[in-house]
């Protein structure tokens, strides 16, 4: 399965809770994919949680999906099927380690094993295996498996960003659902954009600007009235005690949203990826410079709203829309405060 899907699943009842929040003055927002981040909050940051989204990562809702349709769909209990996720943080063993997704019942994980892509290199160098030599094999849908195989040559979708997109497509959405507004989101280095010379019908250019240092950026939405919203994305725990010092102060957190991730340069740059072998000509910048090129370029933007198997889910599945109750149940979980020492997930004998 590609998580594609179960992150367009994210993305859109982040939106949904974003703007519930925003028309009810509860915010801010804080981003809740990253595990690492959640875990440094329910340990030492409590009074960050109220802030913390309560939506489900890609990965989670993966394993929700997994284990309750695709295993209903076999005919079999979610017991039956053994979950792995390959993802670039080793801290999503910890995640899928929380007992928030695990059925009590059956003692059953939503994600049994997680794996880094270091880790898939490893096992397949220790087996003798080129991955490149590797054929490629069908890709299964959530609704059943497909008939064509995933070559080189298949589209892969994805979102601008080196996270998930989360902060961009919140403002998109807040922007046209609160004010009306179409607007295009793009990195400080790109070109300026013939759209911005057109009418007022337009869609409106927003460029990422660099705000404390180069992993801390914001988005502004200004129009002749001032400033309508403003948003950001902080990398790294630096910038993370900014966010935590901001909510701390007596003016508060100045954005409505914060996509907040623990690794510098976000997951691109996970502590599960692929490394540069000691003595190798190529410096660990160049590297992540490559593998930031290589998603960005491999893949196609495709809003979540029109990905057609998550449209399937909320259709079929729920009959009903992103952040509605039945939504919250599946899609959704809570983070409480925490004193004692987690589970570290790397004891784990999976």
């Amino acid at each position: 399965l590609d998580v594609t899907s179960a992150r367009s699943i994210s993305l859109m009842e982040s939106c949904a809770e974003h703007l519930h929040k925003l028309q009810n003055a509860k915010g801010p927002v804080l981003a809740s994919a990253c595990p690492g981040w959640v875990c440094y909050a329910e340990k030492t940051q409590h009074l960050a949680l109220p802030y913390i989204s309560s939506a489900k990562s890609p990965q989670q809702i993966a394993g929700t999906l997994v284990k309750g349709h695709i295993a209903s769909s076999m005919g079999v209990p979610g017991s039956q099927i053994y979950h792995v996720s390959l993802m670039p943080c080793f801290d999503k063993k910890l995640e899928a380690s929380r007992d928030d997704f695990t059925d009590q019942v059956t003692s059953t994980r939503d994600v049994d094993l997680v794996l880094t892509s270091a880790e898939v290199l490893e096992i397949l160098e220790k087996k003798g295996l080129d991955f490149m030599a590797v054929q490629p094999s069908g890709l299964d849908s959530i609704w059943g498996p497909s008939q064509a195989p995933l070559t080189p040559d298949s589209p892969i979708f994805g979102q601008d960003g080196s996270s998930g997109g989360f902060a961009a497509e919140i403002f998109k959405h807040a922007a046209m659902a609160l004010h009306g507004q179409q607007v295009v989101v793009q990195e400080p280095s790109a070109p300026s954009s013939d759209m911005e010379m057109e009418d007022a019908s337009s869609p409106k250019v927003v460029k990422w600007k660099q705000a404390r240092n180069s992993d801390f950026h914001e988005l502004s939405l200004e129009m002749p009235g001032g400033q309508l919203l403003r948003v950001a994305k902080c990398n790294g725990f630096r910038n993370i005690q900014t966010i935590v010092k901001q909510l701390k102060s007596a003016k508060g957190c100045p954005y409505s949203y914060v996509e907040v991730m623990a690794c510098p340069s976000g997951c691109v740059n996970g502590g599960g990826q692929i490394r540069v072998p000691d003595g190798a000509e190529e410096t660990p910048k160049q590297r992540l410079a490559k593998v930031f090129e290589t998603y960005r370029s491999s893949q196609t933007v495709r809003p979540p709203t029109e990905d057609p198997e998550a449209i399937q889910v909320y259709k079929q599945l729920l009959n009903a829309d992103p952040y509605s109750d039945r939504a919250r149940e599946l899609f959704h979980t809570q983070y409480t405060a925490r004193n004692e020492t987690l589970l570290n997930p790397i004891n784990i004998a999976w």
